[in-house]
Parts: structure tokens; C-alpha cells; sequence
């Protein structure tokens, strides 16, 4: 399978070794398969993270700002990232490859890169271009921390995408599910305000990943016994190249939009 990529901004003068890397990484992850058989040549280093295999390239540039424009901007979990990712002059990519399915990927994925922030002072945040987001260290961190019990840290897995839809409501799909196994989901439209539209997108997101469930076209789903939300399979209505879950909300009745 391809691999599985994420970006650590890095300040001027950030450095970490890969043996801190490693240690950190027992240290917060004492249940999962530990980092061994480490390789290092100039600025790369190749290592195994049990069967799969990890990589930690050091690129003496910055992240592209091409790159990094939309996910700040749209960035609700790090409103100050494109002033904070000013002042980055390099940055790692960590990737993990031959790890079988797309969620333990991500998994071997976001314990790498929570190890590597917290082994490294200097590192500011990080990109992960197929969620289409930015995190700050800190809260890439506690977000990881979530892998610890039996959730999923989809703040900094996915992203929601969110935009007005009529007088009153909101539109809006999320990035990030399909490098999770899932089909990204979109709202064409909905009398929803974004708060509410954005918080059940990502409940759904967390109920498909935990749950395993495979929801069928023209199937309902709801947070409630009067909440249905009729689900279709098809054609992005915002452009995204592959097969989309599309939500319909009823219109607003007795108990809300359901």
C-alpha cells in the first residue's frame, strides 16, 4: 500500500536524534509495537514499527506555502497557524509504509509523529495533506492521547470543510476518511448552523470508524429516536474525485431538523 505521510514544521535550530525518538515513543506507547532495527544515513532514518516500516526524512526547506494556504485558513483547531508557520525554516516527513489496513496506518502513523513532537522541542506542528489540516504540537498530542483508550483522535485525522447554505444554513463535507478506509461524507445543504453541521459530521465520522458499521443507500441514520438522516452514495457535489456518503436533513419539524 502507499504510504501513510504526515509534515513537522520545525523552528530554526530544532534537533532530535532518532534514539529520543525512539525512547519517547516506548514511553507513550508502552502497549504498541515498539520502533526497532533502526537504519540512519544523511538526514533519513529507516526503522520497523512491528511488521510495518517507519521513515523520518529531515528536509532542509519549508513546507511548500502553497501547501499549507487552505488548511490554515480553514483551520479551526489552530486559528494563529499561518502566523505560528512563519517562523519554520525546515521540517520532517514522517511516513509508515507496509502496515496493512488504512486505519492501523494511521494509527502507527499519529503515534510516530506524537512521539517525534514530544521529543522535539522545536517542533511547531504539523500537515497532513490527505485531511487537509493543521495541529499544533500540543494538541497533536493530547489528540493522540485518545489512542490510549478505544476512540479515535479525528481532530487531527479529518477535517470539515464548511460553507452557507441559504438564508440560514450550512453546507459542507469532510477530508481525511478516505485514508481511513471510510467515504468522505457531504452535506449539500441543511438548515444546520456550522456548529451543528460540523458536530455531526464528526459523529458520524467516530461512530463508522468505532463501530465498523457499513451504512447502506437509503439507510437513515440519526443521534436520536426523531433525528433521520437519509444517506445516498454518489457523485461529490464539491468536487472530490471518488465515491461520497451524501446526508439529507429533513426539513425542521416539532423536535428540529431532522
Amino acid at each position: 500500500m502507499a504510504a501513510t505521510v504526515c509534515f513537522i514544521a520545525l523552528a530554526p535550530g530544532a534537533h532530535v536524534t532518532p534514539a529520543e525518538i525512539f525512547e519517547r515513543h516506548a514511553m507513550m506507547w508502552p502497549g504498541a509495537p515498539p520502533l526497532t532495527d533502526l537504519e540512519t544515513g544523511d538526514n533519513v532514518a529507516k526503522f520497523k514499527i512491528g511488521t510495518a516500516i517507519g521513515f523520518i526524512v529531515k528536509m532542509n526547506m519549508r513546507i511548500p506555502p502553497g501547501d499549507l494556504e487552505e488548511p490554515c485558513k480553514a483551520s479551526f483547531i489552530w486559528p494563529t497557524a499561518s502566523q505560528d508557520l512563519l517562523a519554520h525554516d525546515s521540517h520532517f516527513v514522517a511516513s509508515v509504509t507496509e502496515c496493512g489496513a488504512r486505519l492501523a496506518a494511521a494509527t502507527a502513523l499519529t503515534r510516530l509523529v506524537a512521539a517525534i513532537l514530544a521529543a522535539c522541542p522545536g517542533a511547531i506542528g504539523v500537515y497532513d495533506g490527505d485531511a487537509g489540516l493543521v495541529a499544533p504540537s500540543k494538541l497533536y498530542i493530547e489528540s493522540a492521547a485518545k489512542l490510549q483508550g478505544k476512540s479515535y483522535p479525528l481532530l487531527v485525522w479529518m477535517s470539515v470543510r464548511l460553507a452557507r447554505s441559504g438564508a440560514e444554513g450550512a453546507c459542507g463535507y469532510t477530508l481525511g476518511l478516505e485514508s481511513l478506509g471510510l467515504c468522505e461524507i457531504e452535506v449539500p445543504a441543511s438548515k444546520l448552523n456550522a456548529n451543528e453541521l460540523a458536530a455531526k459530521l464528526y459523529d458520524l465520522a467516530l461512530y463508522l470508524l468505532t463501530s465498523g458499521a457499513r451504512i447502506k443507500e437509503g439507510d437513515t441514520v440519526g443521534q436520536s429516536a426523531t433525528e433521520r438522516v437519509k444517506v445516498s452514495y454518489g457523485r461529490s457535489s464539491f468536487g472530490h474525485s471518488g465515491r461520497v456518503m451524501k446526508l439529507q436533513f429533513e426539513k425542521k419539524g416539532l423536535f428540529g431538523y431532522r
